[in-house]
């Protein structure tokens, strides 16, 4: 802010900046609070899968290999050789999964070249009750009611 003779009174415009933070400061600590009162349990649940997924090492890597070459093909049998390729061997499995998925897994990994049938549906199942919220299906009528459901959310999808 100048003063009359021209020069700047420092000490206002200090006082006007610090205002303006305090206001900024008030304003996203409203957003927070009403983010905070908008989460449902399940938001939460969410969150917490997402972040253990995030912070794994191993996670977001298994969890992609997982969806192309274990949920992604038609036929069972490719599936299931897949599943026992990637979860199979002695390699550790991810963290983010809890111990008796860790232990599911290495079971259907074994069981599926014998029965696909069975073990493929199962497998398939879990991971998507486990990352479903992250990934989504691109055909068909999935990835259409995963759109409208966005949208009637207040969501803008590109």
């Amino acid at each position: 802010m100048a003063t009359l003779d021209g020069s700047v009174d420092l000490a206002s415009e200090r006082a006007d900046a610090a205002l303006l933070a305090d206001e900024a400061v008030d304003v996203v600590l409203r957003w927070l609070d009403a983010a905070d009162a908008a989460e449902t349990d399940e938001d939460r649940r969410s969150a917490r899968r997402l972040h253990r997924l995030v912070d794994d090492r191993s996670g977001v890597a298994f969890t992609m290999q997982f969806v192309d070459r274990v949920i992604r093909p038609d036929d069972q049998r490719v599936a299931a050789r897949q599943l026992h390729e990637l979860a199979g061997g002695r390699a550790p499995l991810p963290r983010f999964l809890s111990p008796i998925d860790r232990m599911l897994l290495r079971a259907g990994a074994t069981l599926a070249p014998a029965l696909p049938g069975v073990v493929m549906p199962l497998a398939r199942r879990r991971m998507r009750q486990i990352v479903g919220h992250l990934v989504v299906d691109a055909h068909g009528s999935a990835m259409d009611r995963h759109l409208s459901s966005r949208r009637s959310e207040g969501f803008a999808l590109n």
